[in-house]
């Protein structure tokens, strides 16, 4: 299988759950990574309560049937978002630019 497709499988029940609801799922995905997978730093870095952040996380599981405790489902996470966010043409604007934080993602895509 080709891993682009792959990439896209893993992330696109978010995507349309996302387009949607306007949960900022991806953007919580985002910090939780960016944040060392520290739920505290995440919600701090969010202006979020810890609990928000859990359920967020919570409900990506549930979307994509991964694990954020399982290590490989965890990092097959991780690539599928950086897979979104570098690759995928119609988020060129979410593009974070290296060494800078990214605060919001753009809800029209």
């Amino acid at each position: 299988c080709l891993v682009g497709s792959e990439m896209c499988k893993e992330t696109d029940p978010i995507i349309q759950y996302e387009k949607k609801s306007h949960t900022q799922l991806m953007e919580t995905m985002w910090a939780y990574f960016e944040c060392d997978c520290n739920l505290q730093r995440t919600a701090d870095k969010l202006f979020s309560h810890k609990n928000t952040v859990k359920y967020r996380l919570q409900r990506v599981e549930q979307l994509t049937g991964k694990s954020f405790a399982n290590r490989f489902q965890s990092q097959e996470l991780y690539n599928a978002l950086m897979y979104i966010i570098f690759l995928i043409e119609g988020f060129s604007d979410m593009l974070p630019i290296i060494g800078k934080q990214m605060y919001s993602w753009n809800s029209n895509y």
